[in-house]
């Protein structure tokens, strides 16, 4: 049976220190006064339709299994789909987000103050906020029935089902940890050496972190079953649950990618190479903060001129 947990040894920063909040930063509204928000796939919940909602000069798009989360530049947030469990009912105090996560009936956001709240289904716990994550958060992840954030010092601090361990952050994760990710039942982290942590539900492998991943890591991803990080080489390291082909990374752009992001049974990455040189849509080298948001059976993505791409 599952059941609610928060687990965490963070300690607090000293007043007065300086911390990077680099993970939690924010570009600037005017790059993308003009971007627009296209999400598709599957539908039979409304979360592809965002309705009469104002969508120009969106910055981040999250989603959840059936529903779609959207920041926009004044801080924020719209939200559309399934709302059996109050997911898409954006709280009307929430005040300047600069970050947004979808789980799997849950919704979640970070304020500028560093605050994280939460809202939708909380069987498990998994909206109810602990203590230490309302204040002093630079980034937040949403799992399908947990919650994860990360604190400016670097500790994670999991709540919500802990059923598979996916809500018991391991003792190595009280400091210097720089990103976090939250899959179906399992849960990611990676130190500032570039080393991924894995902790929740064996089950598949998504918990066994191969030695590839084990040092020069930049960047992480995780959803249902499935784990994935990219190297500082532009390599993707795939482990987990992979019978739909999920972890078979196209080797052909091995050393080239730029992100990844993990679906709930397929996964994205963009890559610096072109693979569609006749397609005026392309990808082009000179790269700035690419990145996209998977749901269980829809996709999101933003190209390099910052526009969705669809």
């Amino acid at each position: 049976m599952a059941f609610s947990s928060h687990s965490s040894s963070c300690r607090r920063a000293p007043i007065g220190v300086v911390l990077s909040t680099a993970a939690a930063a924010c570009i600037g509204a005017g790059a993308f006064a003009q971007s627009q928000v296209l999400v598709w796939g599957r539908a039979d919940s409304g979360q592809t339709t965002p309705g009469s909602r104002t969508l120009l000069g969106c910055r981040l798009a999250a989603a959840g299994f059936d529903h779609t989360i959207v920041l926009r530049n004044d801080g924020s947030v719209a939200a559309w789909g399934l709302n059996m469990s109050g997911q898409t009912t954006v709280p009307s105090n929430l005040g300047t987000v600069v970050r947004i996560a979808g789980g799997g009936k849950h919704s979640m956001a970070l304020t500028a103050a560093g605050k994280v709240l939460v809202w939708g289904n909380n069987q498990y716990g998994q909206t109810s906020v602990p203590t230490e994550a309302l204040s002093e958060i630079r980034a937040i992840s949403a799992g399908g029935y947990h919650s994860l954030a990360l604190t400016k010092n670097g500790c994670v601090i999991a709540w919500g089902d802990n059923s598979n361990g996916a809500a018991n952050v391991p003792a190595d994760c009280s400091s210097g940890i720089v990103a976090i990710a939250g899959g179906d039942q399992h849960s990611l982290a990676l130190t500032t050496g570039g080393k991924v942590l894995a902790w929740g539900n064996p089950a598949g492998g998504a918990t066994a972190v191969p030695t590839a991943a084990l040092s020069g890591v930049k960047k992480i991803s995780a959803s249902g079953g499935s784990s994935y990080a990219l190297k500082q080489d532009g390599t993707i390291v795939a482990w987990g649950r992979g019978v739909e082909g999920q972890l078979s990374v196209p080797a052909a752009y091995q050393n080239s990618y730029l992100s990844v992001g993990a679906g709930y049974r397929h996964s994205l990455a963009i890559t610096a190479s072109n693979p569609w040189t006749n397609d005026p849509r392309n990808l082009l080298p000179s790269f700035t903060n690419y990145g996209f948001d998977l749901g269980t059976f829809e996709q999101w993505s933003i190209r390099h001129d910052r526009t969705p791409w669809s």
